[in-house]
């Protein structure tokens, strides 16, 4: 497929230095071999939401919320050593007025820089600058307020080492098609802690499972995909189609997914994805005998041809629960055929012991929304007390924001 049959991606840069919007658009320009973009620029965050009002762009590429959502972890996480530095306080904190949040961020010297634009356009009377950039960063939080991700996102009763050799664990993280949109960068989150956490020498041996792994981005999977093994981690991605990861991950990522992987178990599949498995089985050779007459003669001549070993039109024809792979064999354990083609059939259900999981505790509906209530005072309580301190502190009177 060349590059003008690709489908256009429509991506909007905005609310960035023009020099950084010059580097971003050139950058696209040399992707230009697989993908094709067209970009469009906005000075101010306001412009930003007219432009995205209008047409949907299903790429924005904006700086000034990531500086505040960062500002406001940076704090949490320096304050009283990050004993409140979870994502639910940082929803809550965000819902602070601009005059209280803005002087806590100013007074502390390592936020002061991420949130000197947010300050001055307050203090310039520009509301309608800054209820844009603000806005851009609570409503993709706004999808995670709500009692159940504040009790799932809080407290310290789960821990990511799953690996740990004194206690090893069993971590399960669960989706739902119809909250994907708030589910998938919480997700997301979790997958790259985890990631680093277990990656890791010396650690017990463990598996990654990650089932329909097109719904999800997280980048870190790659360092395990390549490093995991000398650290005794087993990572398996399922996804139902190779061009289901290009809607996550761009081009280069799917394909070193794909490519890094060195165990294929592949069910019925079509596509460039059949065409893509194809090739990962060698193929047969065999001879073809050509026989040529004519008026004075006969000839007899064999060439030697290749066809694939597996085509796509046979992966394209497969039923449920046949599948075709190829395994990597271990350097003490060497396996002279690799490839395999065969059925798995399922257990019956009164084979094997199956044990229930075992209860950790009980949570009730009364128990969630009492989390939930916590986490709102504990911020209100962080917000109260800190403005008091500055404004009680002769030294950090001068970093109040107000008009």
């Amino acid at each position: 497929m060349s590059v003008r049959d690709r489908q256009l991606l429509r991506i909007l840069v905005a609310d960035q230095h023009r020099i950084f919007r010059a580097g971003i658009r050139a950058l696209l320009s040399e992707s230009g071999s697989w993908q094709r973009f067209e970009v469009d620029e906005a000075e101010t965050t306001e412009e930003a939401m007219a432009m995205i009002a209008k047409e949907a762009y299903p790429v924005v590429l904006m700086e000034s919320p990531i500086n505040y959502l960062a500002a406001l972890i940076w704090f949490l996480r320096r304050y009283e050593n990050g004993a409140y530095c979870t994502l639910p306080h940082v929803i809550e904190l965000s819902k602070a007025s601009y005059g209280e949040v803005f002087t806590i961020l100013n007074a502390d010297a390592e936020t002061r820089g991420l949130i000197g634009p947010f300050k001055d356009a307050f203090l310039n009377n520009t509301m309608e600058m800054l209820d844009g950039q603000i806005a851009s960063a609570r409503i993709p939080l706004s999808r995670l307020d709500s009692p159940d991700f504040y009790y799932v996102l809080s407290g310290n009763d789960l821990g990511l080492d799953i690996n740990d050799p004194l206690s090893p664990a069993v971590l399960c993280l669960g989706g739902d098609p119809q909250r994907q949109d708030a589910l998938g960068p919480v997700l997301s989150l979790f997958i790259d802690r985890l990631n680093k956490r277990i990656n890791q020498s010396g650690r017990h041996p463990c598996a990654l499972v990650l089932d329909e792994f097109a719904t999800i981005r997280a980048t870190s999977v790659l360092n395990t995909v390549a490093t995991g093994r000398s650290n005794d981690i087993i990572p398996i991605l399922a996804a139902q189609d190779m061009t289901q990861l290009t809607q996550q991950y761009s081009h280069d990522e799917a394909q070193q997914f794909m490519n890094t992987c060195g165990n294929l178990v592949c069910g019925q599949v079509n596509g460039e994805t059949a065409k893509w498995v194809s090739h990962r089985f060698h193929a047969n050779a065999y001879l073809k005998t050509t026989v040529s007459v004519n008026s004075s003669d006969t000839s007899v001549s064999q060439t030697e041809q290749a066809e694939q070993g597996v085509s796509p039109a046979t992966l394209a024809q497969l039923s449920a629960g046949e599948f075709i792979g190829v395994v990597a064999d271990d350097p003490d354990v060497p396996l002279e055929l690799k490839g395999f083609h065969a059925v798995v059939s399922r257990e019956g259900e009164n084979e094997g012991v199956r044990r229930s999981l075992p209860v950790v505790g009980v949570v009730t509906e009364d128990v969630v929304r009492e989390n939930f209530y916590r986490v709102v005072r504990e911020v209100e309580e962080i917000v109260q007390k800190e403005v008091k301190r500055i404004l009680g502190d002769p030294a950090l009177k001068k970093y109040v924001v107000k008009r």
